[in-house]
């Protein structure tokens, strides 16, 4: 473990940081490897390709809308997080 019980609370602790000690890499590498799948995840390639997806985000006009809205949001926020401290120990 990386930090002791409430790793969340943690002063050193980041967002989108491991909070453990993997097996087969070090905790960096799974950090780096989590972010760059979010990336990939959240391009815009993906994000289109997903949108057209018709047993999900195009299944009604609503949620084709829904996820046209959301998506772009989450996009800037998983990089704009990525690193940041969190809670009150700014």
């Amino acid at each position: 473990m990386l930090y002791e019980g409430k790793w969340w609370l943690h002063k050193d602790y980041r967002f989108n940081y491991a909070s453990f000690i993997p097996k087969n890499m070090t905790p960096e590498e799974l950090t780096e490897a989590a972010f760059n799948a979010r990336k990939k995840f959240n391009s815009y390639s993906s994000i289109f390709r997903r949108a057209f997806d018709f047993k999900t985000n195009m299944r009604s006009i609503e949620k084709f809308w829904i996820y046209l809205q959301y998506n772009p949001l989450f996009r800037r926020e998983t990089f704009k997080k990525q690193g940041m401290h969190l809670g009150k120990n700014l």
